[in-house]
């Protein structure tokens, strides 16, 4: 599976992790080891994943 590296800003191969909450997964980047959100809401919304902020 792919999806774009916060880091590089281009497709890069990642592992789904098995943590999810609230529908929100987390992803990690093969390349780089870096863990994120695939598919992060906008910086201006208020839908702000509640594991990212405790």
């Amino acid at each position: 599976m792919q999806h774009i590296s916060p880091i590089f800003n281009e497709p890069c191969e990642v592992e789904s992790l098995t943590f999810e909450r609230d529908g929100w997964q987390l992803v990690r980047c093969i390349k780089t080891g870096l863990v994120f959100l695939p598919n992060p809401p906008p910086y201006n919304s208020s839908e702000v994943p509640v594991c990212m902020l405790n």
